[in-house]
């Protein structure tokens, strides 16, 4: 077996592979908390390749489906899988094991691979160690004000996050981001990343501009991968502490761009389906909800609608989020 640690915002985690493929794979995700030692194991992860039956129990309870991807839950243990491979988390988030099927790369790809069904099990397993998934873009203004994107994939928070880079605002993650209760209120961490860029920003942005010659890192929507580093060093910050500006994006196609001001209650049944894990166990709930509550405290909230005007302009997006600080103002 290959052994490889990782310190992932204070989480001691060791991976165990049985090939070198593997263990490349899971570096390709996990890199950037590669460290050579551990002063406290936290989470171990078991993986090998020979394949087994599904040994998913048939009293367990589907509580996820997401494209390939199924989990299922019993007496607190975590099942993943495609019907090719499979993830189990034991109670307690302290190990993940399981196999990788050649299958599920052959038909499924890395990206499947690495974004999903290796992700979401570790997700899972962090949860129980105080780090709370949250499908969300982060940013830290140059008054040092922390912006967060909360949304669905394709609603634009990558767009958005590159609009921000590029007027000074230095960033956590366009995708990802985990948050955390302390005594200092809520941090929101950072998840290390690729970005995956929309192909016709190659041709909005002149420093992006030879990503176009690079393929499409997905089948389904036009997209680049790009390390954000390569184009715009120095940028990237780890933690956010008690965020000011929560907004909820969405693309509409209309020709301006609007501000909608939400109360937290109406903001709660927004942010929640972001942070799905919250209701898959009872345990691990009261200390997630209180890190959504605390986030829906210290931000004020806002529904973003997209329009045209800042697709053909993202140097306007700053404006319009400037309106957000007068209550009364709608753009």
């Amino acid at each position: 077996m290959l052994l490889q640690r990782y310190q992932i915002h204070g989480v001691g985690v060791e991976v165990q592979t049985s090939s070198d493929a593997l263990s490349q794979l899971v570096h390709q995700c996990l890199f950037p908390y590669a460290v050579p030692a551990l002063s406290r194991l936290d989470l171990k992860v078991e993986l090998a390749e020979e394949k087994r039956d599904w040994l998913v129990p048939t009293r367990a309870r589907r509580f996820l489906r997401y494209g390939a991807l199924r989990a299922f839950a019993l007496d607190g243990w975590r099942y993943f899988t495609d019907y090719l491979s499979y993830l189990v988390v034991e109670p307690a988030g302290g190990l993940i094991r399981g196999y990788i099927a050649d299958e599920t790369l052959r038909e499924q790809g890395e990206r499947f691979f690495l974004n999903l069904f290796f992700s979401l099990p570790l997700f899972e397993a962090l949860r129980h160690h105080g780090l709370y998934f949250l499908h969300a873009a982060a940013l830290r203004s140059p008054e040092q004000e922390g912006y967060l994107f909360v949304a669905n994939a394709y609603s634009g928070k990558t767009s958005l996050t590159l609009a921000l880079i590029r007027q000074g605002f230095r960033y956590l993650s366009d995708d990802t981001v985990f948050l955390r209760n302390s005594p200092q209120g809520l941090e929101v961490l950072s998840w290390a990343r690729a970005f995956h860029v929309p192909s016709e920003l190659s041709r909005v942005y002149p420093e992006l501009a030879h990503l176009a010659a690079r393929p499409e890192s997905s089948p389904f929507h036009p997209k680049k991968e790009m390390a954000m580093e390569e184009f715009y060093p120095e940028r990237h910050i780890n933690r956010l502490l008690n965020p000011q500006w929560l907004f909820f994006p969405a693309l509409t196609g209309e020709p301006v761009t609007r501000l909608e001001p939400l109360s937290s209650s109406q903001a709660l049944p927004l942010l929640l389906p972001q942070s799905l894990a919250v209701m898959f166990d009872r345990g691990l709930a009261p200390e997630h909800l209180r890190a959504l509550k605390l986030l829906l405290a210290s931000a004020r909230s806002f529904r973003l609608w997209s329009g045209t005007d800042i697709k053909s302009d993202p140097s306007r997006l700053q404006a319009v989020l400037q309106k957000a600080r007068d209550p009364g103002a709608e753009s």
